[in-house]
């Protein structure tokens, strides 16, 4: 196997668990040094627990591999853990979502402010289960076939993207978004100007209900979840 990590060091966030354990597991057999970081904690924030991490690097270092734990955390939740518990509560996924959709941004900014000192930033969109994952509500038919699909697409799938990304050999991939979904690998499309309304002398809120916005209603994005756009199995 060609190492494309040689000499790297790679900090893998969670990676004591589900995906960022199958990356950092391939990333050390690609010859990166990696860094291990996941605070332990419980679906919810709460805990901490080094057990996890360690085990990765023990698992690592058991296979020639170079590694070391760390078990900070890269949130604080002090301020916010109303607002998580009562999200995991009601509505699943919510905070989830939008902790992703905020990565997607600073990713993309940091392409374009970092570019000029070599720094690339791409983003990957997993589609595999994990412990978080397992928040999702099942209470009916449906949400539960939804699941039991998920439940079919290992973390592991999504390693060799995320280590040929970091290698040199794609040096010129950066802010870009991508998606693994078992076998599948994906290049999704990000937000670009798709109708366009002019008014010379200006717009009042009213005529943006009356003109703008009808005309625009055609190509709104429908409400969906992953499920309403990727309609066949798994590959």
């Amino acid at each position: 196997m060609q190492r494309l990590l040689e000499n790297k060091v790679v900090v893998v966030t969670g990676a004591g668990r589900g995906i960022g354990r199958g990356i950092a597991m391939l990333a050390a057999a690609h010859g990166a040094r990696v860094v291990v970081n996941d605070l332990g904690g419980a679906e919810d924030g709460s805990g901490q627990d080094a057990g996890p991490a360690a085990s990765v690097v023990d698992e690592i270092r058991a296979a020639g591999g170079e590694a070391v734990a760390n078990g900070a955390s890269v949130a604080d939740w002090d301020a916010a853990h109303g607002i998580v518990a009562s999200a995991i509560d009601n509505f699943g996924q919510a905070n989830y979502a939008a902790a992703k959709l905020g990565i997607v941004g600073l990713s993309k900014s940091m392409a374009l402010d970092m570019g000029r000192f070599r720094v690339r930033s791409n983003c990957i969109a997993p589609f595999a289960w994990s412990r978080l994952i397992g928040t999702i509500p099942t209470r009916t038919e449906e949400e539960q076939a939804r699941v039991a699909k998920i439940q079919q697409m290992t973390p592991d799938k999504i390693a060799p993207l995320a280590i040929a990304l970091c290698s040199d050999a794609a040096a010129e991939v950066t802010g870009q978004i991508f998606g693994v979904r078992n076998n599948e690998i994906f290049l999704f499309n990000q937000n670009r100007p798709i109708r366009y309304a002019h008014q010379g002398e200006g717009w009042t809120a009213e005529q943006v209900l009356d003109r703008a916005l009808p005309a625009f209603a055609a190509d709104f994005t429908p409400l969906e979840r992953s499920g309403d756009v990727f309609r066949w199995d798994p590959m």
